[in-house]
């Protein structure tokens, strides 16, 4: 699953896109509407999905890379069980960066209350990723 930049930055871009309309549908509630969750989880995870979720996509590519993994069904375990493993470790990250600063206590309770949105938000990125590269490669064969 090797991607270039522009890829994983469009995939960077759609994944709070994606993850919004996710978060809309199932959150939406006679209180409150779509487009009001929409706007809602569009505006605190675009931040860190960009941030936190580019760059570690940028570095687990560059050491999937290096695995060099030959057989497909362990590509897929380890990407999966890679981009789980950042989520939750982008969850961590976000929670110290909102708590710390202000001088509230860091516990763990936010971080696994959270931590499923955080997991949720990378295996869509890795999944985005992985069909825009795979769209890559089709409009490649089709041109040569």
């Amino acid at each position: 699953m090797t991607s270039s930049f522009k890829t994983k930055l469009a995939t960077a871009f759609l994944t709070p896109i994606m993850f919004s309309l996710m978060a809309g549908l199932y959150f939406a509630n006679e209180t409150y509407d779509f487009s009001f969750y929409f706007m809602v989880v569009l505006i605190y995870s675009c931040l860190p999905i960009l941030l936190i979720g580019l760059s570690f996509s940028v570095a687990m590519g560059a050491l999937y890379n290096r695995l060099n993994i030959r057989s497909k069904a362990l590509q897929l375990i380890t990407v999966i069980l890679a981009y789980a493993a950042a989520g939750f470790l982008g969850t961590c990250i976000y929670c110290a960066a909102v708590t710390l600063p202000g001088g509230v206590d860091w516990n763990w309770e936010d971080v696994r209350s959270l931590s499923a949105f955080g997991i949720t938000a990378s295996l869509l990125l890795a999944t985005i990723e992985y069909m825009l590269s795979l769209l890559s490669i089709l409009k490649r064969k089709r041109g040569n």
